[in-house]
Parts: C-alpha cells; sequence; structure tokens
C-alpha cells in the first residue's frame, strides 16, 4: 500500500537525517582534528603522522560523494512519487518535476535555504562593454535553491580574437568558476563551496540570435514589403521605417552592419516574428539595443516587447545618449510554460515617437546558460571583450541554510517549493 504524501516526505527527510548526521559529526569533527593537528606541528614524525589522517580522510571522502547520496534518497524520493501516481519508471528529473508541480498544486513547501543572490559586477580593468544577465527564479517565481556552492563565482574571458582570430570578434569564449577551492567532498557537501563543479564555459552571445532570424537587419532591401524589407520580420506597416546601414550596433567579421530606422511617420508601427523548436526546460531573454541620439528622437519615445502570451513591456526613453539596451524583466515570465500561446512570437512595438528618427538593432531571444542551478546569458557590447576581462558575483546566506535543500541540490542539483513557513518541517538532527 503507498505511503501518503506525508508520510512519505516524512520518509526522506528521515533519510536524511543519517547523511546530514554524519555530515555535522564526522566531517565537522576531523577538519577540526587535521587543522589542530597541522597548527604548530613539529617533529620528524610529522609527516608520517599527517600521511595516515590523509589516507584516513581519503577514504572517508568516499562516503560523502554526490552518488552515494542519490543512492540514499532516492528510495524515499520514489515513495513519494507513488504516492502522488508519478509513473514508476522515471528519471530523477522526471520524478522531481511530477514532485514540484504536485506541491506547487497542493501548496506544499520545504524550509526555504534563504539565498542572497548578489549582483553582478564587471572588472574594473575590462575592456569589452558587454554584461551579464542572471535568472534566479523557476518557472513558479520561486528563488532557485539548487546551487551546490553558494559562494563568490566568477566569470572570466579565456579566449578573444586573438587565438579564435577576427571571426571570434564578439563570440569570445567565457568561463565560470566557483572561486573557493575545493579539496574533497568534505568541502563540497557544506553547501558553500560549488568549486570545480560550478565550470561551465561557452561562447559570448553576439549579435545572431539562436532563436531568430536576421536578428540585427544585415539582410534587408529598402523597396521591400512588408515581409521583404527585413526577411524574418512581418512588419505592420511600411510607414516612416527604412534599413540603415551608416548607424548600427555592432557587426560581426565580414558582415555589413544595418540597423532599423523609424521615422516619426512610423509611430505606431509593430513588427513580429514567430518561432518554434523551444526548449521547455530553458528560460528565454529578449533584448533590443536602440538609440535615439543620432536622429534626435526625443525623451518620451516610447518602445514595447512582447513576449508570447505574456503582458506587453513598456520602456519610455528619458536622456538617453547613444546606444542602449532594453531588457525584459527577469522573472518567471521568461519560461516557455508560461509564455507559450498559439504560435509563440516576440513581438516590438514604437507606440510614441513625436518628431527625429529612432534606430533599432541586434533583436535577441536568447536561451539562458544553467550554471550551478541558476540561468546565465553573457552578452556582448559594441566594445568587443579581451582575454582576463571578468565578471564575479557573491551569493550568501541571510542567515542559515536549510538542510534538505542543501542535499538535494548536492545530490541531484534539484530543489522544490520552499518558503519561510513551510508544511515540511527541516529535519532535526540528534544531538
Amino acid at each position: 500500500m503507498a505511503l501518503s504524501f506525508a508520510n512519505a516526505m516524512l520518509q526522506l527527510t528521515n533519510s536524511l537525517i543519517v547523511g546530514a548526521s554524519m555530515e555535522e559529526k564526522i566531517i565537522t569533527a576531523f577538519k577540526a582534528g587535521q587543522a589542530t593537528h597541522t597548527t604548530g606541528a613539529d617533529g620528524e614524525r610529522f609527516v608520517s603522522a599527517s600521511t595516515v589522517i590523509q589516507t584516513i580522510r581519503n577514504g572517508l571522502n568516499s562516503v560523502f560523494e554526490q552518488g552515494q547520496f542519490q543512492s540514499l534518497l532516492r528510495p524515499a524520493l520514489l515513495e513519494v512519487g507513488e504516492a502522488i501516481n508519478a509513473p514508476s519508471a522515471i528519471t530523477n528529473d522526471q520524478l522531481f518535476d511530477f514532485i514540484f508541480d504536485f506541491m506547487v498544486t497542493n501548496a506544499q513547501s520545504v524550509e526555504a535555504r534563504d539565498i542572497t543572490f548578489g549582483s553582478v559586477a564587471a572588472g574594473g580593468g575590462n575592456v569589452g562593454d558587454g554584461t551579464i544577465h542572471r535568472l534566479t527564479v523557476d518557472k513558479n517565481n520561486q528563488n532557485i535553491e539548487a546551487m551546490r556552492g553558494v559562494e563568490l563565482k566568477q566569470a572570466l574571458i579565456v579566449e578573444d580574437q586573438s587565438s579564435l582570430g577576427q571571426s571570434g570578434r564578439h563570440k569570445e569564449v567565457i568561463r565560470f568558476t566557483g572561486v573557493a577551492d575545493t579539496i574533497d567532498n568534505f568541502d563540497r557537501i557544506s553547501g558553500t563551496v560549488g568549486g570545480v563543479f560550478a565550470i561551465d564555459q561557452f561562447p559570448v552571445q553576439d549579435e545572431v540570435s539562436r532563436v531568430l532570424r536576421n536578428s540585427s537587419f544585415t539582410t534587408n532591401n529598402s523597396s521591400g514589403t512588408v515581409t521583404t524589407m527585413f526577411p524574418g520580420w512581418t512588419l505592420s506597416s511600411l510607414t516612416g521605417v527604412l534599413p540603415d546601414t551608416t548607424t548600427f550596433f555592432r557587426n560581426n567579421f565580414g558582415v555589413t552592419g544595418a540597423s532599423m530606422k523609424v521615422s516619426s511617420t512610423g509611430a505606431g508601427l509593430t513588427f513580429s516574428q514567430k518561432f518554434r523548436g523551444l526548449n521547455l526546460a530553458r528560460p528565454y531573454l529578449p533584448i533590443l539595443r536602440f538609440n535615439p541620439t543620432v536622429g534626435s528622437a526625443p525623451a518620451g519615445t516610447q518602445i514595447t516587447i512582447k513576449l508570447g502570451s505574456q503582458p506587453v513591456q513598456t520602456l519610455t526613453t528619458v536622456a538617453e545618449t547613444g546606444w542602449n539596451t532594453m531588457v525584459m524583466d527577469l522573472d518567471s515570465d521568461l519560461w516557455v510554460p508560461n509564455f507559450t500561446e498559439d504560435e509563440v512570437e516576440l513581438v516590438i512595438g514604437v507606440p510614441t515617437l513625436a518628431s527625429g528618427d529612432l534606430y533599432l538593432d541586434e533583436i535577441l531571444t536568447e536561451p539562458m546558460n544553467k550554471i550551478d542551478g541558476t540561468w546565465w546569458l553573457p552578452i556582448g557590447g559594441a566594445t568587443p571583450f579581451q582575454l582576463d576581462d571578468i565578471f564575479t558575483m557573491t551569493d550568501s546566506f541571510t542567515s542559515s541554510d536549510a538542510i534538505l535543500q542543501r542535499f538535494l541540490a548536492y545530490a541531484f542539483s534539484r530543489h522544490l517549493p520552499h518558503s519561510g513557513t513551510p508544511t515540511i518541517a527541516d529535519p532535526t538532527l540528534p544531538a
């Protein structure tokens, strides 16, 4: 007979008491003892004793491997799955999805980890003027707590056009790492050091969208129709809109730059593009560049972005100069299940333009990259990144960590719905 959800969750927390107690008692005591042995150590036999102590640590280290905790917790998680009628033949991620959705529907929650997410800070010596956008909430607008390292992280440019060639301009490779060194699982299981587990690297986002066609208007025809002036985009009107190859945000090597110029007679213009083949498990971030200066577009000019079924977001210009960036709010609206509709499309608009010309360029809707739980999109600026350009960000605990969420993050890189007043209590460890 299947357990009730409450009893199955109790079995899960009880299973965790074993692992959490070992961590609290064995690791804490062993590390303290090892540190004491090292402090003020002297004598010719010290090295021999230290070798024995390290050998013992290496043996204990295997007890705290990620796979051991998966084996410890999966049977209880399967009991939870059975209690909510999840399929029996199921992957860990699918099982977490079922449990998560059930808990949201039934207003169930576990103790929150109480993480404060640090802002992204560019290095003072950076040459490139790009930035990194980060999403820290899931599709239910809950903080993502599936982080193995709540710590200082850094993102470093490790390749630029000096190694990639001219075609690598604006496509520099960025590497994310946890800054704190991790000796072994004694450190990693603490939840404050991710180290090597946070390593990931990929090209910086350039002007060419991975989702949208003709994202920088480099393919254009000034005498085209509403569907051929900027292939890939459908314009609501041809009035007051033209391609421009003199003023543009940036261009890749070997590509003639271009932008869309909207004149005051084009106020009310909208243009859109449909897209398919999206990954349901990734958020997508819309971004566009605009320049009100060259064409003397006045303050009060409005630009809108609409992603799928989500409401319109509006930017009203004030006194911006040169090229600027409009970014959709970094919230749960960016998850595909929350903006899906029949024929999903991105719609850009210029509802208000009293005089002058507004230049638009580089319209992107990009899949973000998962790194140690949260989601990131590094995107270049007009000036390319150079080798050793760096960004840092420091996450921390507002108060103290939660036991269940921390071990789920360590074992499975997943989290459950959480709150400060949980319906499912954290396990109480024996004294």
